[in-house]
């Protein structure tokens, strides 16, 4: 499932044991959480998270939603 506003800026990859979220980011990441942050353009940026609980969506996991959702503007 893909996030849209004028561009895509994050997925939901459903797995067997979690929930894996990419969200796009303009800088790499150096938080434990990010799973992978793989560059794919000079200045985007992809961003893996597992979401194994509830709990794992918390206000950082939010506020980078939120700021993948203003890269798409």
């Amino acid at each position: 499932m893909h996030f849209v506003r004028n561009s895509a800026f994050g997925g939901v990859h459903f797995r067997k044991n979690h929930i894996l979220l990419t969200v796009n980011a303009n800088a790499p990441s150096e938080s434990p959480r990010v799973m992978k942050s793989e560059q794919v353009s000079a200045n985007r940026w992809l961003w893996d998270v597992k979401v194994f609980v509830i709990g794992d969506i918390d206000h950082e996991l939010m506020g980078w939603r939120r700021a993948a959702y203003e890269l798409c503007n």
